[in-house]
């Protein structure tokens, strides 16, 4: 059995041979993308340039346009601890207390009030010894001309003294003045 090596070659005939037009017209094209990049690149800086420029004449022209703000994460996050601060001091406490306290808590005691600022909410936690003193108090608050949307947020089933007792938290809003 006398077989002929196969000849496999799929390029056309003529094709492997050097092109040097082919490498000049690739090496062309590659130089004159880069020499476009650097340009835009030249460009871009220029123009960033002169809009700094501007903002800097604008700002000289009309001081009360420019923009004094710093930015510092650092600072800014002062800024806004400080803010809050503030938002704190400005509380209606004695409104807010007056407001708890004038729906009567008999019944219960309460632990705590956590009041939030910004969106002018109230959680109260306390602990009642049953479920019946803790929705008539949020019936009570709710009668406070100071607070809306009194609602019960959460209870739970405790042990206070080896007696069972309730512990609840109460969300309020109350009223922008």
């Amino acid at each position: 059995m006398n077989s002929r090596p196969l000849a496999i070659d799929f390029a056309p005939a003529g094709a492997a041979t050097f092109r040097p037009v082919r490498w000049v017209i690739l090496l062309t094209g590659l130089l004159l993308a880069i020499i476009v990049a650097r340009a835009d690149l030249i460009q871009n800086r220029r123009l960033e340039a002169m809009r700094a420029d501007l903002n800097r004449i604008e700002a000289r022209r009309h001081p009360e346009l420019a923009d004094p703000v710093v930015h510092d994460p650092a600072i800014e996050r002062q800024i806004k601890r400080a803010s809050s601060v503030l938002d704190d001091l400005e509380l209606p406490w004695e409104p807010l207390f007056a407001a708890v306290e004038g729906a009567g808590p008999t019944g219960l005691g309460l632990l705590g009030l956590a009041p939030d600022a910004p969106t002018k909410a109230l959680h109260i936690t306390g602990q009642a010894k049953t479920l019946d003193d803790v929705l008539r108090y949020i019936d009570r608050l709710n009668q406070q001309p100071l607070l809306q949307e009194v609602h019960l947020i959460s209870y739970a089933q405790v042990q206070h003294n080896a007696e069972p007792a309730i512990q609840f938290t109460i969300g309020a809003k109350w009223k922008r003045s």
